[in-house]
């Protein structure tokens, strides 16, 4: 639990988010809250008004907190422990500018304050100031080198920075260490190539919290994230047993057993995840994979017209769909022939028949970095590719996209419907 004190301090902490597209996890370090130990705070008797008023903000009712900071202000005018809880009260507004007024007002008063200077650094953070912040989190080391707020919150900056290596030590000096602490210094391990000791330390932490089911599943996606699969595997495995039938657990379990080429395994767990979320394009689309890679090309393309219907816009679905479909092209069937003026009468495969493309005209990205126009553009490649195999028209396609235009419905088998 948290002390009075410790409410006085913004905290920083880590927070997954997964990425469904292009990778398997993205690891982003976000702005949460933490508890903190009081010990670590800097020793202050705040007045029993300002209690009142810490509770306010703990409970978000931050107009009323407010209103009670000035009028202690008024009164006090300078306490640095009611301009601490105003900067705190507008960070969580994300007034960041009236923040920093309040948080600079208060080192005004007290320049030495490690718990304003931690604030202050937070709020820096909370702007993407980077550089800012780990200027204050180090005036707060050169104050107290073992001030266990600013060690952490200045690994976390440092490994949002990208250089985990530097991380390290500031996560080692966290003490007591805590489950954020120990989250970070693993990915720092993990992302500084010190495997054995990220999975030495993954397995202690694990093997402490053996029923916490958010510890495992965090440690999953965590590992899963730097190719660790195997490990990986068995966290969620573990989050899997302890809450059956979690749709996140599920999906991320399918999406690592999907990397680690366990296909068979990989089906299993995301068949289990659209049970519980049928219309989840995104399982959809790693189920399709898994079948490809199972050389199953019907049930993956049954699987990704679900998907395009529930997210038509979604260009990883339609470049897999333009894969799938231009292997099978190469075979033909005994359904509906039509003439290749290369090789004379050829036949669609059947589930052709049954295909409707959504194709957007865009125009020509001015940055080749657009990504996502990007992506679109080499789909809509794959597809011309896979016409060209059958229509034998080599020329087709290279006016088509040099001009970037809708697709007409003479460039098409007869047997496929375009909706443009």
């Amino acid at each position: 639990m948290m002390s009075s004190h410790a409410a006085f301090q913004h905290r920083i902490g880590i927070r997954m988010a997964l990425s469904r597209a292009d990778s398997l996890f993205t690891l982003i370090i976000l702005l949460i809250t933490c508890s903190t130990s009081a010990a670590q705070q800097q020793s202050t008797k705040i007045s029993e008004n300002l209690q009142q008023v810490e509770t306010l903000v703990q409970q978000g009712r931050l107009d009323e907190a407010k209103t009670a900071i000035l009028a202690e202000l008024q009164r006090n005018p300078s306490s640095v422990d009611a301009y601490n809880l105003l900067g705190i009260a507008e960070s969580d507004e994300q007034d960041y500018t009236d923040a920093i007024t309040a948080f600079q007002k208060a080192l005004q008063l007290a320049p030495y304050s490690t718990k304003t200077h931690n604030n202050l650094g937070n709020v820096y953070v909370a702007q993407k100031s980077l550089d800012l912040a780990e200027n204050e989190f180090k005036t707060v080391l050169r104050l107290d080198p073992a001030n266990r707020d600013a060690n952490y919150n200045l690994g976390v900056v440092l490994l949002s920075k990208g250089d985990p290596t530097a991380a390290i030590p500031y996560f080692e000096r966290v003490r007591p260490a805590n489950i954020a602490s120990r989250f970070n210094l693993i990915s720092a391990y993990l992302r500084s190539k010190r495997t054995a000791e990220a999975l030495q330390l993954a397995a202690a932490l694990s093997s402490e919290n053996k029923d916490n089911v958010q510890v495992h599943f965090t440690l999953g996606v965590l590992l899963a994230s730097e190719k660790q699969y195997k490990p990986a595997q068995l966290e969620l495995e573990k989050a899997d047993a302890l809450q059956p039938d979690a749709f996140e657990i599920l999906y991320n379990l399918g999406q690592d057993l999907l990397r680690g080429s366990d296909f068979a395994k990989s089906e299993l767990a995301l068949n289990r995840a659209l049970k519980v979320k049928p219309d989840s394009p995104e399982t959809l689309y790693l189920l399709a994979q898994d079948y490809k890679n199972e050389s199953r090309p019907l049930d993956a393309l049954d699987l990704l017209l679900r998907a395009h219907k529930i997210a038509p816009e979604n260009t990883d679905i339609i470049y897999l769909m333009a894969q799938v479909s231009m292997s099978q092209m190469r075979y033909p069937c005994s359904n509906r022939a039509f003439r290749s003026p290369r090789n004379g009468p050829i036949s669609a495969p059947p589930w052709a028949r049954a295909i409707s493309w959504r194709v957007k005209s865009t125009r020509p990205s001015r940055s080749s970095q657009n990504s996502s126009n990007s992506k679109a553009r080499l789909a809509r490649m794959h597809f011309l590719d896979s016409l060209i195999e059958v229509s034998g028209d080599t020329t087709r396609r290279n006016n088509i996209s040099s001009k970037d235009s809708s697709l007409t419905r003479t460039t098409l088998p007869a047997c496929l419907t375009w909706v443009l």
